[in-house]
């Protein structure tokens, strides 16, 4: 066990996603095991602004857009989102309350690697959330693993949907004479 684990009941592992080209810090998120519940603290203004963005014509919603949790003793709304091509990914994002306490999803291949981070459409996300994704003690190594897909998972998504796409090669023209 590394010494980020042996903390992490106290005071909990912090990570953040950023950004490739401004370097600026685009999303965090503290995962922390306390009390026998399995707790994730997120803010993003980069990540609601993406789901707010596409929530209006998106394809999928769950229950007229209502979780099923409390977060500060008021339902939080969860943003829509439109159905990628990556069944994985699909996954990861549409599971809110349909399943207790349930961390990770099988893959094609019956592995438990698909992250449930359904909790990134949260409308409050800019100010910061807190959910209870498990409410049951969660051994180490699902916590490691759970913590490092969810992570690898919003990394690719931030890369993929939400960068400035840039090119590194430069257009040239050769002049030709015509005659």
């Amino acid at each position: 066990m590394n010494n980020n684990m042996q903390i992490a009941g106290v005071n909990g592992i912090t990570k953040k996603v950023i950004d490739p080209i401004t370097r600026e810090n685009v999303l965090t998120i503290t995962f922390l095991r306390e009390n026998g519940l399995f707790t994730v603290r997120c803010r993003s203004k980069q990540f609601h602004k993406y789901f707010k963005n596409q929530a209006p014509d998106a394809e999928y919603g769950d229950n007229d857009g209502k979780w099923d949790r409390v977060i500060r003793r008021n339902p939080i709304t969860s943003f829509k989102f439109h159905r990628s091509d990556s069944h994985n990914e699909y996954q990861s994002l549409r599971n809110w309350g349909k399943s207790a306490n349930t961390l990770l999803f099988q893959d094609d291949n019956g592995v438990f690697s698909i992250p449930n981070i359904s909790w990134i459409r949260a409308t409050t996300l800019d100010i910061g959330i807190k959910v209870v994704v498990c409410n049951s003690p969660v051994d180490p190594e699902r916590f490691n693993r759970y913590c490092d897909s969810t992570m690898k998972y919003l990394s690719k998504m931030y890369n993929d949907y939400m960068t400035r796409k840039q090119s590194k090669g430069k257009i040239t023209t050769k002049l030709e004479n015509l005659s």
